[in-house]
């Protein structure tokens, strides 16, 4: 049994909505990994709408969740690590930085990064960025998963394909707008 420093055993509960299977089944292959290394944990559901509250509030152990997606890393660690999104526990944080990490040089290798006009400002930021995700693990990444979407032409066209990619079709990203526009009744 792994022991915390004050000497209690570690537990841990994990949570993310009911229904979501997939993340679901993750938590539990996570939950069975980790009890190897003698760390007792359970798997919650809720309803969706109290695992966002939960989340946006720090009202968690451990969560399956998304990060913003972008063109580079960048999205990923303002999301995990930004400072300014910090909120105290029991206060919602609604655009990230769900897990409370805090590191002043972190914030600010985001601020350089963000506001950077050269490449070396740039990748110098991305360094500093990735070695405090290495060493610090203000998360533990467990999959790589790309975004996806499906749609039908029986009602509507006008959908990104692969011919023509205009956009990110998945419903939850920010150019969803630019695609309901582009569509057009398919009869």
């Amino acid at each position: 049994m792994l022991k915390d420093p004050s000497g209690k055993a570690v537990k841990l509960t994990f949570t993310d909505p009911a229904g979501w299977n997939d993340y679901i089944t993750g938590l539990a292959i996570i939950k069975d990994n980790i009890k190897k290394l003698g760390i007792e944990a359970k798997v919650k559901t809720q309803t969706a709408e109290a695992w966002g509250a939960d989340v946006a509030n720090g009202n968690f152990d451990a969560t399956l969740h998304w990060t913003n997606s972008g063109a580079t890393p960048y999205d990923m660690y303002q999301n995990i690590m930004d400072g300014a999104l910090l909120q105290p526990i029991g206060k919602a944080s609604q655009l990230g930085n769900f897990g409370r990490f805090k590191n002043a040089e972190a914030t600010e290798a985001l601020k350089d990064f963000a506001n950077a006009t050269t490449d070396s400002t740039r990748i110098t930021a991305m360094n500093t960025l990735q070695k405090i995700m290495v060493e610090q693990a203000p998360m533990i990444p467990t999959a790589a998963a790309p975004i996806g979407a499906e749609y039908s032409t029986k009602n509507w066209v006008g959908w990104p394909t692969e011919a023509d990619p205009y956009a990110d079709p998945q419903h939850t990203q920010p150019s969803s707008l630019e695609v309901v526009l582009k569509l057009k009744p398919s009869k």
